[in-house]
């Protein structure tokens, strides 16, 4: 749906931001106008999306987990994963007590599940993997009321975890992936990882999903993905940031690679490295960045200074404090 879209599915989604306090006063039911165009990019830049004022299938789900409050439902282990702003705050709460759920990303996975069987086996309440009344009244009664320190805990276990495989570069896995475009860049990046003897594996799914599952199961340490868009100048560098939480070792390695890849100068445009929650930067279970190329990039003559400006721009993130 997006501007001038007409129908109930446009009041559904006028329902849905009013729901969660973005309230649609000016434009007519049912009618996707100015005013709900606005909200929408105001709910998108909340929750760290893509804000253009377009509500595909990402910014609906979104909207969908962002209606859920803790306590609303029963929260446990499944499949599909339940998602939501529910589990978002069960795992800030958890992480606060030292009850690491990982990156906090608001889906209900086996890391949140070991770390509410962990808090239940603490507080001697049922070990059930279950999160309903008791296990609240549990967390309630013992949580920490100043949670500026949350992301910390967990920031900081990601980033000495990822420094420390980096740095051991003989176990250390790379994902190179491609959402489109940049096959030829893929294979020039591939060889130079490998003629540092470093590890890397090919994700190549058909869908964000299929490159989600197999970066997952390789057991990935950090994974870069390449998409070509020919409509932008420069490039942008993406890295997840969501709920209260951002990745330190996505950020850091992020700013790297923009910063190599400015030196190049193949754009009068400036890139950037932005924290956003895209599907592939939330659901990969390891630092992740998409490096996103505009027309100046496409170009075969450059994707060799490309990769070489990537490669140097790990090799110099894994020499931090060493």
């Amino acid at each position: 749906m997006e501007y001038g879209s007409q129908g109930p599915e446009v009041e559904v989604l006028q329902q849905k931001l009013a729901s969660v306090g973005f309230k649609v006063d000016n434009d007519e039911r049912g009618i996707f106008g100015t005013e709900t165009r606005h909200l929408l990019i105001k709910f998108q830049q909340s929750r760290n999306l893509k804000a253009d004022g377009i509500c595909n299938n990402n910014t609906w789900k979104h909207l969908t987990e962002a209606t859920w409050k803790l306590g609303d439902r029963l929260l446990y282990i499944r499949k599909p994963m339940l998602r939501g702003d529910d589990v978002a705050e069960l795992q800030t709460l958890l992480s606060g007590l030292g009850f690491s759920s990982g990156k906090i990303d608001g889906i209900f996975g086996p890391q949140t599940l070991e770390a509410v069987t962990d808090f239940q086996q603490n507080q001697n309440i049922n070990t059930d993997g279950m999160v309903g009344p008791n296990t609240i009244k549990a967390l309630n009664r013992v949580k920490r009321h100043n949670v500026s320190e949350v992301t910390c805990i967990d920031n900081l276990r990601e980033l000495v975890e990822f420094t420390l495989k980096l740095k051991s570069t003989s176990g250390f896995k790379l994902g190179i992936g491609n959402l489109g475009g940049s096959d030829v860049l893929i294979h020039l990046l591939n060889r130079k990882m490998r003629d540092l003897n470093l590890n890397t594996e090919f994700l190549t799914g058909l869908s964000e999903k299929s490159l989600i599952s197999q970066a997952n199961n390789a057991q990935c340490d950090t994974c870069i993905f390449f998409q070509i868009d020919a409509l932008l100048y420069g490039f942008t560098v993406y890295h997840y940031r969501g709920y209260r939480y951002e990745s330190k070792p996505g950020m850091g390695l992020g700013n790297f690679v923009t910063e190599h890849l400015n030196s190049l100068k193949l754009s009068a445009n400036s890139g950037t490295n932005l924290g956003c929650s895209f599907p592939i930067l939330r659901e990969t279970r390891m630092p992740t960045i998409i490096i996103e190329l505009g027309k100046e990039f496409i170009y075969p003559v450059n994707s060799y200074l490309i990769a070489n400006s990537i490669c140097e721009a790990i090799i110099r993130y894994s020499k931090i404090d060493s």
